[in-house]
């Protein structure tokens, strides 16, 4: 079997592809890429999420590391990868491993590898890891030292890494504001760290979810409308101010506003994107992946900034993070890190600064994204994921769908980024992009008007079925 790194790590199903056996091989390329760097502190921390046999996984690998020289630090409990991120810099270590599937349904685990540097390992890293894996498999090498011990130390990556939120958050200007908090945790990592932060302002938190369930109570743990709705109800029927979610593993989030509805992450984006440039230091540019609402080109060019376009993957981003000229990175799927914050996106910090956006503003999310828009105009934006035909027939014929006009619009430009973009004469456009495993087409459609945007999802629907058919 092949072992690919995606957008965000490797993943697969348990007891299936992500087996001790393929962990220990993923694990030996690791530890051969910290040995090719000839780092003399040689540490590596590993983490791991609330999944199903995370821990024992994450354990094996420490033994792999230890094997090779290399000197494993194990968290003391399931830890999310935004606060693996800011270890791996805090404590100047060659690299992070966090055994996590993300938001993947409880069938998944997977891991995820951090550099030196505390961000999403780019593509020649996980080019090299790949072909490390290939050539491991081709030797038939197996983990087979007897002698090593499963005796790791263990830190506690709690007080330091809520420190630093803190200094990165107005939590005074929180905690003035009073609010209500509903919490779901979606049974992850991030209990004990977002709830723990604002308990300690004062502000009274309901929390649900907020337990190790490997299952994630069956449902796929995504913090988006469909899996929060218990959250939703529980803002309406106890009239909370506002709901905050974040993924298993901390770095992706989900908002729910005082009303009880959920509002998307390009809305979120604008909302936090606003407020830094009002309260934060001058910064050259944001970034925001292609997927990613163009809204926040025109907030950030009113403010005389320039907007950075990456292709989807957060550790593009981080690129850009890393450069130090960049406000915020950004992307559609809920993720959101910022200048002195961690080259990683971060589901903890993005909730607080909602929080915070919404105690400076004094206003729910609602009335200041109806704001944003008497400022800089309307925009809407929608996703339809298409099923059609094989995956390897899409990739051979997505370079010839190229319409001149989609539903009566004309096509301006065709941008190749990342999947086919299209801009259209009217100022939409219109995004697909293939899924990294099934045969999915994802559309990403952005208009300023509601009845085209409809237009063109139907229109593009209809095209794709009957060109892949």
């Amino acid at each position: 079997m092949d072992i690919k790194f995606g957008t965000s790590g490797w993943r697969a199903i348990i007891s299936d592809e992500f087996t001790f056996d393929n962990v220990q091989l993923v694990a030996q390329a690791i530890s051969d890429y910290i040995k090719s760097l000839k780092d003399k502190k040689n540490l590596v921390l590993v983490g791991y999420d609330t999944r199903f046999l995370s821990r024992e996984f994450a354990q094996r690998a420490c033994l792999v590391l230890s094997h090779n020289g290399i000197k494993p630090l194990l968290t003391d409990r399931d830890t999310p990868t935004p606060v693996i991120s800011f270890h791996i810099i805090n404590k100047k270590a060659s690299g992070g491993i966090n055994i996590t599937a993300s938001h993947n349904p409880s069938q998944y685990n997977g891991i995820k590898f951090s550099p030196s540097s505390g961000s999403p390992a780019g593509p020649e890293i996980t080019s090299y890891l790949e072909k490390r894996i290939a050539i491991l498999q081709k030797r038939n090498w197996r983990f087979r030292d007897n002698k090593a011990k499963d005796s790791f130390e263990r830190f506690h990556p709690q007080p330091q890494y809520i420190s630093h939120i803190k200094r990165l958050v107005d939590l005074d200007l929180i905690r003035k504001a009073g609010f209500k908090v509903g919490i779901d945790f979606l049974y992850g990592t991030s209990r004990g760290y977002l709830d723990s932060i604002l308990e300690e302002t004062g502000i009274k938190v309901h929390k649900i979810h907020d337990c190790v369930n490997p299952s994630f109570g069956g449902i796929s743990p995504t913090p988006a409308a469909k899996q929060l709705k218990e959250l939703s109800m529980l803002v309406s029927s106890s009239r909370l101010d506002i709901g905050l979610s974040t993924d298993p593993d901390g770095d992706r989030f989900g908002i729910i506003d005082k009303d009880g509805s959920f509002i998307q992450a390009n809305d979120i984006i604008c909302v936090i994107l606003e407020h830094l440039i009002k309260t934060r230091k001058k910064y050259a540019a944001v970034s925001r992946t292609i997927a990613t609402t163009s809204m926040v080109d025109r907030i950030a060019g009113f403010h005389g900034m320039k907007t950075i376009e990456k292709p989807v993957g957060f550790k593009y981003l981080a690129e850009e993070l890393l450069k130090g000229n960049c406000l915020m990175g950004a992307e559609e799927s809920g993720g959101i890190s910022i200048a002195g914050h961690v080259p990683e996106k971060d589901g903890i910090l993005t909730c607080l600064l909602v929080l915070e956006a919404c105690a400076s503003s004094r206003k729910s999310i609602k009335c200041i994204l109806k704001d944003i828009t008497r400022k800089y105009g309307s925009l809407y934006c929608e996703r339809d994921d298409v099923t059609v035909g094989s995956r390897e027939r899409l990739l051979k014929r997505l370079d010839g769908l190229k319409p001149h006009s989609i539903a009566g619009i004309k096509v301006l430009r065709f941008n190749h980024m990342d999947g086919l973009k299209f801009n259209l004469a009217d100022g939409s456009s219109l995004l697909i992009r293939l899924s990294g495993t099934e045969p999915i087409v994802r559309v990403y459609a952005e208009s300023s008007s509601r009845k085209t945007l409809k237009l063109l999802l139907e229109d593009f629907r209809e095209r794709l079925i009957s060109y892949f058919s």
